[in-house]
């Protein structure tokens, strides 16, 4: 989340200058993806029945106690409509499709609003699941350990699925890491989080993927001059880090705030596209779009290519 020196909006529809075109060819399209009065935040882009779809966060409401204000939302990625509404109570989602013979499902993790305490406030995770869209599961994923528990991401993991979640405690914030072999039971994993290089600076809102040998994860991170900003890293034991030579990934533009945040993607039409949230950190934001052309895997490859 945060302003980046001489780089103009008009520039980012054709090449984000602040890397050369051939190293690093991510696009903005300055696409607003969901109507600003739709209050739609944090939102993970999936293909549902051959579909692009968002789940989405709604926030009416920063300041109030009242779960209530707090749900999430299908949303169509095409037009930016409202589909429907579901788990009141509920916000800072991540979504995950699990493909099956008999139907796939829909996993949804998220947050749950606590009664009387603010929506940044939750003590544990919840894990709902549906086939249709229209009818919800919901069961205990993840319990707080004497923190705060805020956005999670979740991939396929070998055999099994891996999460990665946020909290404000060993650091204000980092994220930890969860197994589960079937997204329904998960265990944290012992002793392991990420605080930047130096295991004690603010890094939020991680969306985590794995690729070939590397866990792969895209955080927020402070760019030290007021704004956030956000930057990719990479791991094989998900202890030892390797920054992108090309962070930060994406750094706002002219119009957009002080934050290119709460970033998520998937691959469809043949690229890779990255969702992200603009804005001022007071609760004023637009949801937008930047476009590498090309797969996921070649995506996550270019990014971690040493700088010529």
């Amino acid at each position: 989340m945060t302003k980046k020196i001489a780089l103009t909006f008009a520039l980012c529809l054709t090449v984000c200058v602040s890397y050369a075109a051939a190293e690093f060819p991510l696009q903005k399209d300055g696409t607003t993806l969901v109507p600003k009065e739709s209050r739609i935040g944090e939102a993970t882009p999936v293909v549902w029945g051959e579909k692009p779809i968002l789940i989405g966060s709604i926030h009416l409401s920063f300041d109030s106690l009242d779960p209530s204000v707090s749900k999430l939302c299908v949303v169509d990625y095409s037009s930016g409509l409202t589909i429907s509404e579901f788990g009141v109570g509920l916000t800072l989602s991540c979504a995950y499709v699990e493909p099956r013979e008999d139907g796939d499902v829909l996993h949804v993790f998220a947050a749950r609003h606590p009664e009387g305490k603010n929506w940044f406030e939750p003590v544990e995770i919840v894990h709902l699941k549906t086939s249709d869209l229209e009818t919800w599961t919901e069961t205990p994923a993840i319990q707080a350990d004497n923190e705060h528990l805020l956005n999670s991401s979740v991939c396929r993991d070998g055999d099994g699925y891996l999460m990665a979640y946020e909290t404000d405690r060993p650091v204000q914030f980092c994220f930890k890491f969860a197994r589960s072999t079937d997204l329904e039971r998960w265990e944290k994993v012992p002793d392991v989080y990420y605080a930047g290089r130096d295991g004690a600076t603010y890094a939020a809102c991680p969306v985590i993927r794995r690729c070939g040998e590397y866990y792969c994860v895209i955080y927020l991170r402070a760019d030290g001059k007021g704004g956030y900003e956000s930057a990719a890293i990479r791991s094989k034991d998900l202890r030892d880090w390797e920054e992108s030579p090309l962070n930060p990934i994406l750094a706002a533009s002219e119009g957009e705030g002080i934050n290119n945040s709460d970033v998520d993607l998937f691959e469809y039409d043949g690229k890779t596209q990255l969702v992200y949230l603009t804005g001022d950190q007071q609760g004023s934001w637009d949801m937008r779009r930047a476009v590498f052309n090309g797969s996921e895997r070649e995506f996550w490859e270019t990014i971690f290519k040493e700088k010529k």
